[in-house]
């Protein structure tokens, strides 16, 4: 993916280190990574990833305020959390915008609060004002495997 990183999108040192130093945390982890490689041209590749971590206790009726919190700190703007059903269970659906130096991205998070103490989270990207008109559509089809 850094190499992609490299080659495709010019990306910055700094933008290609951060994908090497996250991709060597979650390797051997669960993950999904989708990307539309038909928006690469553009200088923005539309994406859906997915990844499930340890939940460490947080209720959920508390869910939406920490996916809020999270999503700041990782320079989440306008973050908006609603709370949601997938699946049976409590989940939430948070949209909000990140900016890059490619642009601003626009990004919808659906997390799932599982059994045993799991949250995942499928998160889908793109350029600002290009959300898929299908996202709560595809949101309501995720499920655990």
């Amino acid at each position: 993916m850094a190499e992609q990183l490299k080659q495709k999108f010019q990306g910055t040192p700094s933008e290609v280190a951060i994908v090497e130093k996250g991709a060597a945390e979650l390797k051997g982890k669960k993950m999904l990574f989708i990307i539309d490689t038909h928006s690469i041209e553009s200088g923005f590749t539309k994406n859906i990833s997915g990844l499930c971590v340890p939940n460490d206790g947080a209720p959920a009726e508390a869910f939406g305020n920490i996916t809020k919190i999270q999503l700041a700190r990782i320079g989440g703007q306008n973050v908006q959390a609603d709370d949601v059903v997938i699946g049976g269970r409590p989940a939430v659906k948070a949209s909000y915008t990140l900016e890059s130096s490619k642009g601003s991205i626009d990004a919808v998070q659906f997390r799932i609060l599982m059994p045993g103490d799991v949250a995942c989270a499928v998160t889908i990207g793109t350029r600002r004002g290009e959300m898929l008109p299908e996202v709560d559509q595809i949101g309501g089809t995720i499920r655990p495997l």
